[in-house]
């Protein structure tokens, strides 16, 4: 009888551990559904990205076309730098409320590859800041407009907004660039 009783409280012991087990692994899961759900309120990977090279390149613009009011000969030049400091800045601060509002911190210093531009670009004076000057502005705004497009879809709709909103203004920037670029080949 003992021998009954022993391997009757053994099983017992088991299946409360199993009963423990299964339990856990269902609260487990319930958790993971949660994390989930949470995490899926928080932006993703191909948010991050777009957002920071977008505050990186608004900053990397402000700052070029800085140089640009500066460093150039060309009225044209000039006058570009201007706009791209004016409407850059602006899109900036629009994308530094958007980030509040998204709880993301945007970096607050150019990346390593902006910062290559930007380094290109310092030395220059006259003539040939404005032809490095302009060939830059149009392969990056080229890159924008890129990168842009691809945001368009994203779903979040206030990230798809913003950047819809600033498709035309590069689409604008572009096209000036293209225009005074081969105004200083002429």
């Amino acid at each position: 009888m003992r021998i009954f009783t022993f391997i009757f409280i053994l099983l017992a012991a088991f299946l409360s551990l199993q009963a423990c087990n299964i339990e856990s692994q269902s609260n487990y899961k319930a958790g993971s559904a949660d994390q989930s759900a949470n995490q899926s309120a928080i932006v993703d990977d191909d948010i991050l990205d777009f957002m920071n090279k977008a505050a990186s390149g608004a900053m990397m613009e402000v700052q070029l076309g800085e140089m640009a009011e500066q460093n150039s000969k060309s009225d044209g030049v000039k006058n570009f730098g201007i706009m791209m400091v004016k409407e850059h800045t602006r899109a900036n601060g629009d994308l530094q409320n958007l980030a509040k509002q998204k709880d993301i911190v945007l970096p607050a210093v150019v990346s390593e590859e902006h910062q290559k531009h930007i380094n290109e670009l310092t030395p220059l004076r006259g003539p040939e800041f404005d032809e490095k000057y302009m060939d830059m502005m149009v392969n990056d705004h080229q890159a924008d407009i890129s990168l842009f497009q691809k945001a368009v879809n994203f779903n979040d709709p206030d990230i798809s907004a913003f950047a819809a909103k600033m498709l035309p203004v590069l689409e604008k920037h572009l096209k000036a660039a293209k225009k005074i670029e081969r105004n200083l080949t002429m």
